[in-house]
């Protein structure tokens, strides 16, 4: 089979090291020159494109039979063109599909906003009110809308990222000292190797609809990074109200697949 990264940063690139079947062929997209040279170490085809070119994503589109959206942004304002305006792009060159396509997109548990720290799942409210979680929304929508008896969407959100070159102690060094809410408020991480795995897992499976891809334990801020800086023997962040807030994302939806 053939298939597009579109993105291929710190997820997208873990996934084509991991990739199980060595006989699909693999396309990676970043908009950098830059990283060309270093993707083609791992893939041969590397396309430079950005997913408002609509023109050149149609092109990449028509012969690939699935395809894994997982771009981030370089910047807070960039969200309607890294997430949105890909969407558009993409789920247009999908509206006259002829033959099968499988579409995976990597979405983000910030979507499902503030439960008062409530344990939720999939068919709980998005709640998110910034204007990026606006976004993300919308973005959701954007590529549910585009499924058919051609094409099937499958839906991962996923928690705050950690691995290699992103570690969760590292993160908790930039909070020492600094003013913050939701002490009381659950966290949701996802780890490279669970999210590698769950992609995989779901495009093998052909997974449809959305499904929350999380690690199991949702320790307090307080509890996880409170507990990293007292440990690193630093200032902890700085409380204020209010106390609680989030969700704790339930993964039972995904797990309950087979995924182990």
């Amino acid at each position: 089979m053939n298939g597009i990264i579109f993105g291929a940063g710190y997820v997208g690139c873990a996934c084509i090291k991991e990739w199980p079947n060595k006989q699909d062929s693999l396309i990676a997209t970043t908009t950098k020159e830059e990283k060309v040279a270093e993707l083609r170490k791992l893939t041969p085809r590397v396309e430079v494109v950005k997913g408002s070119d609509r023109k050149k994503v149609a092109e990449l589109i028509k012969e690939a039979d699935f395809a894994i959206i997982c771009a981030a942004p370089n910047h807070w304002n960039q969200y309607t063109e890294t997430y949105l305006e890909t969407a558009e792009g993409i789920t247009q060159a999908l509206s006259d599909r002829s033959r099968s396509f499988y579409l995976l997109y990597t979405s983000s548990t910030s979507v499902c906003g503030n439960h008062n720290g409530a344990t939720i799942d999939e068919s709980s409210p998005l709640l998110a009110d910034s204007e990026n979680g606006k976004i993300l929304i919308a973005t959701e929508n954007c590529y549910l809308r585009a499924a058919s008896p051609m094409v099937s969407i499958c839906i991962l959100r996923l928690g705050g990222i950690y691995g290699p070159g992103r570690k969760i102690i590292d993160r908790a060094r930039r909070f020492s000292g600094k003013t913050m809410t939701g002490r009381d408020s659950p966290t949701n991480h996802s780890s490279l190797p669970l999210i590698t795995k769950g992609i995989i897992w779901s495009v093998h499976h052909r997974l449809t609809g959305i499904y929350h891809l999380v690690e199991d334990a949702h320790p307090t801020k307080n509890e996880l990074y409170g507990n990293l800086l007292e440990t690193l023997k630093l200032p902890p962040p700085v409380w204020e109200q209010p106390h609680t807030g989030g969700a704790a994302v339930s993964n039972r939806k995904f797990f309950k697949t087979g995924f182990q």
